[in-house]
């Protein structure tokens, strides 16, 4: 978005965000993640100092439970609220030698005339995603296997391969 069109009047995007894009950008997860809708609005208004970003992301995403491993989905509702700064004013708040306030978090940063909310709107969706996904609060978990039929050792399926691996002393 360009600034100069934000100083006409508020700027409003109310668009689905591209799914191939999205789904690239989320490959950084630790788990594998595949986006099945995704749409955003949000509020750019221009001021003397910067521009305010209001607005939301909506994602939904497929996934797998992390204690089960069954398939699932995730609804994510995603904040993004910003004031968006020139980078030239960035220095002024470097060489500032008083700490940070938790305005000064919330600012980014936009290069010449143009805003692009690339980086905000991913970073906004990664952040809500679980650390561990379930696909409820009492998943009861994979069920383990017995090693033996004789014996009552039990062995999650994931890990079984391995204990068919013979080591020997040398």
């Amino acid at each position: 978005m360009d600034l100069e069109d934000l100083e006409k009047g508020p700027g409003n995007i109310d668009r689905d965000i591209p799914l191939d894009w999205l789904g690239q950008e989320m490959k950084a997860c630790e788990y594998n993640v595949e986006p099945t809708r995704a749409h955003t609005q949000m509020t750019l208004n221009a001021s003397d100092q910067g521009v305010l970003m209001s607005g939301s992301a909506s994602v939904r995403v497929k996934t797998e439970c992390g204690k089960c491993l069954a398939e699932m989905y995730l609804d994510l509702e995603c904040p993004l609220n910003s004031f968006l700064m020139p980078i030239e004013a960035r220095q002024e708040l470097d060489d500032r030698d008083d700490e940070l306030t938790p305005q000064d978090l919330k600012r980014d940063w936009y290069y010449n005339d143009t805003i692009v909310l690339d980086e905000l709107v991913r970073d906004a969706i990664m952040l809500e995603l679980p650390m561990n996904p379930r696909c409820s609060d009492s998943c009861p978990g994979i069920e383990m296997q017995k090693l033996d039929k004789n014996k009552e050792d039990y062995i999650d399926p994931r890990l079984a391969p391995l204990a068919s691996i013979k080591l020997s002393k040398e």
